[in-house]
């Protein structure tokens, strides 16, 4: 004969012994499946639910699980519990990296937090494993990563992500940062300068190259710069039919100062008739 408490079919043989186990058992899983239904999660370690440690509960069903009778594996099992901390916490960050990813089309930065997990720290660790040949990632975890686009190289992706945020000053201020400007906590003029030593000394990813020149980046800066105003004073005086006055700003640059400065400069020949072409008096 057998006598039922919740769900569960309790056997009447040694009743006395197995009922008291089996009551405290449904008192702690009713708790566990209130909490469950409340946060949606299970508790952490150390957590504590209506006066009872349910986290220390949960580690030690899990470090006993040998112990357990199939009916409460099966019981806790209907709720989803999760036996495998480690692996559950692995895959749970893996399908928000992805949906990071799917979201603003680029890895999360280290400092970056989505959805309240630390996901940029939890990426740089997967390089480190990575990059150390670290067991903790196995072929499976890499592929799966790899199938998202994943950066191993910390230095890629903190410059992937830094052109990210070079593209979208761009958009917002209509020019590049000057050296000491800063962008979302980030150095973004001195990461500018540090491209333009790599590209001299030749030391820069095709990759990286042909994004930044897609967005007008200027790697010989003074040289392009010039080239760049130049540009821009012609145009002024195909819309105006006049050449600026000292002081006079277009499109967000001191177009005026700096025509008058190069007139007043030692420039090459080559600059000097290039300014004479618009009418320039140099």
């Amino acid at each position: 004969m057998n006598m039922n408490i919740g769900d569960m079919q309790i056997p009447t043989t040694h009743r006395n012994v197995k009922t008291k186990n089996d009551i405290k058992f449904m008192e702690k899983f009713n708790l566990l499946k209130e909490f469950k239904e409340e946060f949606g999660r299970f508790p952490k370690a150390r957590e504590v639910y209506k006066g009872v440690k349910l986290g220390m509960w949960c580690a030690d069903l899990r470090g006993k699980r040998w112990r357990h009778t199939k009916d409460r594996i099966a019981l806790l099992n209907s709720i989803g519990f999760v036996w495998d901390v480690r692996k559950h916490s692995w895959d749970t960050n893996f399908k928000l990296v992805k949906e990071f990813k799917e979201e603003f089309g680029k890895m999360p930065s280290s400092t970056e937090i989505y959805k309240g997990v630390k996901l940029g720290m939890w990426c740089d660790i997967q390089r480190h494993y990575y990059n150390n040949n670290i067991d903790y990632i196995s072929k499976e975890r890499i592929d799966l990563l790899n199938s998202i686009g994943f950066i191993w190289s910390i230095q890629d992706d903190r410059n992937n992500n830094n052109f990210e945020l070079l593209k979208e000053f761009k958009e917002k201020f209509g020019k590049m940062p000057t050296t000491t400007d800063e962008y979302k906590g980030v150095k973004l003029g001195a990461w500018c300068s540090n491209v333009r030593v790599l590209y001299k000394n030749k030391d820069l990813s095709e990759d990286l190259y042909n994004k930044l020149r897609g967005i007008g980046f200027m790697f010989d800066y003074n040289k392009e710069k010039w080239e760049y105003n130049f540009n821009l004073l012609k145009e002024f005086k195909e819309e105006f039919g006049r050449l600026p006055k000292q002081y006079e700003r277009y499109k967000n640059t001191e177009l005026g100062f700096w025509m008058y400065n190069n007139m007043s400069r030692c420039i090459d020949d080559r600059k000097k008739e290039l300014l004479r072409s618009i009418g320039v008096n140099i």
